[in-house]
């Protein structure tokens, strides 16, 4: 799969065993420069990487007020914003920032 320069995607950050929003900025062969939210950035293979298509319904880990990750279901989408029920009964809203996928 391709992937544009300036697109946002899905990307696999191994150090967190987790794939992470950001930004393709450089292509070299089947590896993808990108710039995550957080400001990480590195050259991802292209298998590693997912087009950012996160709808209702999506099992996610997201970000919750203390700044850590955890399971949880998108339940509602508003513009960047995402409103989720977490595994454990909490819910709250995140930025597109917060989400990551297994």
């Amino acid at each position: 799969m391709q992937f544009a320069i300036g697109e946002a995607v899905l990307a696999f950050w191994k150090d967190a065993g987790a794939y992470f929003i950001g930004t393709v900025v450089e292509q070299k062969d089947e590896q993808y420069y990108v710039v995550f939210f957080d400001g990480d950035q590195g050259w991802i293979p292209g298998s590693k990487i997912k087009k950012l298509e996160i709808k209702e319904g999506d099992k996610v880990i997201a970000r919750w007020s203390d700044g850590k990750y955890y399971p949880g279901r998108v339940a509602k989408v508003t513009g960047g914003a995402f409103y989720i029920h977490f595994d454990d009964g909490d819910k709250g809203w995140t930025s597109l920032a917060g989400i990551a996928s297994k």
